[in-house]
């Protein structure tokens, strides 16, 4: 089903947005994880997800950025780094502001 949400981040922002969830209990499971606080949770009208969802708006990130992206993490998993390690380094050195 499709859930329209309001929470509010530790941060105190507050983000809005649609997703496609079972529940409305997995939503607020999902926001929580998120380290989100539910504010409210209805269902949505309309069959599509708007610009905004659980993982931010929805932008193109560059071929040539997805590649070099591919390419280091390959790297630096090969190499033995842990992958949660791998990801928040290419996360810092990365010049996209949508990867």
């Amino acid at each position: 089903m499709l859930l329209a949400y309001k929470a509010i981040a530790r941060d105190g922002k507050v983000v809005t947005g649609k997703v496609q969830s079972p529940s409305r209990e997995d939503l607020i499971a999902t926001l929580r994880r998120q380290h989100l606080r539910p504010v409210t949770i209805t269902a949505a009208k309309g069959g599509s997800i708007g610009s905004k969802s659980l993982f931010g708006p929805k932008q193109k990130v560059k071929l040539q950025d997805l590649v070099v992206f591919t390419r280091q993490l390959a790297t630096m998993v090969s190499a033995g780094v842990p992958l949660i390690r791998s990801l928040s380094a290419l996360q810092n050195d990365s010049e996209s502001p949508y990867l």
